[in-house]
């Protein structure tokens, strides 16, 4: 069974645009990558017998065809206060160095992200628990850098861009196998995704005690 490189950067960007929250993706992008190809491995195994028609496969994507529009997508920290003196305070403190996670855990008014040191997570336009005014602000930014004070409905918002994945449509060639294992595994009676076989089985058992496989 082999799996193209292009084949697990798709699934990282459907995953990154569509499913990711802050604090449950590993913590460099590497591991991200190994996990993606151990699950996609995995699914692949467990429906390598199943026969699928392509036009099963096509009415699969024609039907679901928001799965693979993919929005442009943006990872985001941030840190909340209430009023603008306190969030120029801040802004001045991460010029002078000081860091964004370490002042979100202790400033940020929005509790949920402060106690992932203000991380929301890849967030999209179509997001409704992100301020649109922070998702303009967002669309300022290059990786790495920081807003001044956004005004929103709460207070005020400092906005962190991590990284942003530009807008994506699959075509059905791109992603006819990806379908072809989604409905196996339904078909199969089985998740659509069998991440959570993966999760139960502990991805070690594919390598030996080196590490090779």
């Amino acid at each position: 069974i082999k799996l193209s490189d292009q084949a697990v950067e798709r699934e990282l960007t459907i995953y990154k645009a569509l499913y990711s929250t802050a604090g449950n993706e590993p913590k460099t992008e590497d591991k991200w990558k190994e996990q993606i190809k151990y699950s996609l491995l995995l699914e692949e195994i467990l429906t390598k017998d199943v026969k699928v028609s392509e036009e099963d496969m096509k009415s699969f994507y024609e039907q679901n065809n928001s799965l693979f529009d993919i929005p442009a997508s943006y990872h985001l920290s941030q840190i909340v206060v209430e009023t603008k003196e306190e969030a120029d305070s801040a802004v001045k403190e991460l010029k002078n160095g000081s860091s964004f996670t370490a002042l979100a855990m202790e400033r940020s008014l929005d509790e949920f992200s402060a106690n992932a040191g203000g991380d929301i997570g890849f967030v999209t336009e179509e997001d409704e628990l992100v301020s649109p005014e922070v998702i303009d602000a967002a669309k300022t930014l290059k990786s790495g850098e920081w807003t001044g004070p956004v005004k929103v409905e709460n207070g005020y918002a400092i906005v962190y861009l991590h990284e942003k994945l530009e807008g994506k449509k699959y075509a059905y060639k791109e992603v006819e196998n990806q379908i072809r294992r989604q409905i196996a595994l339904e078909q199969m009676d089985i998740p659509v995704s069998a991440r959570a076989f993966w999760n139960d089985a502990d991805v070690n058992w594919f390598y030996g005690d080196n590490g090779k496989k």
